[in-house]
């Protein structure tokens, strides 16, 4: 199963410590086995940050050492001077709206490079340097403490976190069994009063 979650509205700005380019990212948060479902001849990983590593890259956001890294397009990478060092940092400037005034704060995570792709199943990744508005791939605890602070609402699991994309790989392909699949969905989704 594939789980993604993403805030149209999420007012993140991707940058790096002397702050002279900032880009405006598509924050997605996906689930632990996402790279083992999607179709591989889609991905183009540039560069890693432990090519040794044997788990998939969704897999290893998911570890201690990846908790505070994401995957990200190779024209952030590029253009943020991140200079082929997987330890230099970026920051997430994500900026909300105080409750008690009508001002804004910011905050600021700072995050390291687990990948660098060009391309990825389900994703809308470019090599064209003009693209400046590209996904960052997240873990979904990362994706919610990030979407707490924007919305200022209480995401605090898994089943809060808005989904825009389930993927299924079947291990009996047949007609009967995909019917069964959308059936059982269908009836999750019409209890939860959601379209499907």
């Amino acid at each position: 199963m594939l789980a993604q979650g993403k805030y149209q509205q999420f007012s993140a700005k991707i940058t790096h410590i002397g702050r002279l380019f900032q880009y405006i990212p598509f924050l997605h948060g996906v689930s632990p086995n996402y790279l083992s479902i999607v179709y591989p001849e889609f991905q183009r990983v540039i560069s890693k940050s432990c090519p040794e590593c044997s788990l998939t890259l969704s897999q290893q956001l998911y570890t201690a050492g990846g908790s505070q890294r994401a995957i990200m397009a190779q024209v952030y990478y590029d253009n943020l001077d991140l200079d082929n060092n997987p330890e230099r940092s970026f920051f997430l400037r994500i900026q909300q709206q105080s409750k008690d005034t009508f001002l804004f704060e910011e905050s600021w995570y700072q995050y390291k490079m687990l990948a660098t792709v060009t391309s990825c199943s389900g994703f809308k990744f470019s090599k064209s340097p003009t693209r400046t508005k590209q996904p960052v791939l997240l873990s979904i605890p990362s994706f919610i403490q990030l979407a707490n602070l924007q919305t200022q609402q209480n995401i605090n699991s898994y089943e809060s976190v808005p989904i825009s994309k389930l993927l299924f790989q079947l291990k009996d392909s047949s007609k009967e069994s995909k019917s069964f699949i959308k059936n059982a969905l269908q009836r999750f989704m019409n209890k939860r009063g959601e379209a499907f």
